[in-house]
């Protein structure tokens, strides 16, 4: 139930940037892949997908939120902000990048040291660099079939490391 209320809550933060976008419509998003956090204290590694929502600022340049449900290492939702942009190159083929900041939420594994018994329980926080090569774009629809992002994160003792993999992005406009 939290998955989706939280979902909920990412969609309705969205909504005033579409009334604001002009250009491109607004777009209702479907991404699958894998997630890997880890910091000291903390592992989150997943695989799963969920909505999202982006929303044309330009041709070129999109805002996104992403939600996913990640099933492996117990059950855990990911929320993501990107902020991207494509380089057209022929009608269809749209190669691009970007910066995401994300967090999860719900079951972690986690390592209590010895040195500091306790947990923390705040969430983590990412930041990841983000290069989509293989990204298509028709009309009032795209498809990614491959995003890479990796970067660093917060972590109680240290930094994290963070690596995701989209295999699948599918976005029609709405």
């Amino acid at each position: 139930m939290k998955v989706f209320m939280l979902t909920a809550l990412a969609f309705m933060l969205a909504a005033p940037a579409a009334r604001a976008s002009e250009g491109r419509p607004a777009e209702i998003t479907w991404a699958t892949g894998v997630s890997y956090f880890a910091s000291p204290d903390r592992t989150v590694v997943g695989l799963g997908g969920g909505p999202g929502v982006q929303f044309w600022l330009s041709e070129d340049v999109f805002v996104g939120i992403q939600s996913r449900y990640l099933l492996f290492a117990g059950n855990a939702l990911g929320l993501s902000a990107e902020i991207g942009m494509g380089y057209p190159m022929g009608k269809v083929y749209f190669p691009g990048g970007g910066v995401s900041v994300g967090t999860f939420f719900g079951s972690q594994l986690r390592s209590v040291r010895s040195d500091d018994p306790k947990l923390t329980r705040l969430p983590p926080l990412a930041v990841r660099a983000v290069l989509s090569p293989l990204h298509f774009r028709w009309q009032h629809s795209t498809a990614s079939l491959l995003e890479i992002a990796y970067g660093i994160g917060t972590g109680r003792g240290g930094i994290a490391n963070t690596f995701e993999i989209t295999v699948l992005k599918l976005a029609t406009a709405f």
